[in-house]
């Protein structure tokens, strides 16, 4: 087992605090884990998906431009840098990191 960032519950209620870091740890809890790590395109397809609250089937490429950008140029460092997701930049590929389960609780405890 690699290295794993602590989390303490400042860091865990401000990861916690934004609907796009909300919504990633969502996509990647409920991903097919046979299916991970996902492009960073259908990760804030997803994303989207969650925020608008439509079908992910409704969310055309050109709606994504605006998650797309936050996320990576936000989001997803700050959650990489605290484990909850494993993300490779020059790839543009997301995956679940050491500290991702601990927000399962959370998030289904007030159901997002």
């Amino acid at each position: 087992m690699g290295y794993r960032p602590t989390l303490t519950t400042d860091v865990l209620f401000e990861i916690l605090s934004d609907e796009h870091r909300r919504a990633t740890i969502r996509v990647l809890l409920d991903a097919d884990p046979s299916r991970c790590p996902l492009e960073a395109r259908e990760v804030a397809r997803r994303v989207t998906s969650i925020i608008e609250g439509v079908p992910v089937s409704d969310v055309a490429a050109g709606d994504i431009a605006p998650s797309l950008t936050v996320l990576l140029h936000v989001h997803f460092p700050k959650l990489a840098r605290h484990g909850v997701i494993e993300y490779e930049e020059s790839d543009r590929l997301v995956g679940v990191g050491p500290n991702c389960e601990q927000f399962r609780a959370p998030l289904e405890s007030v159901g997002e």
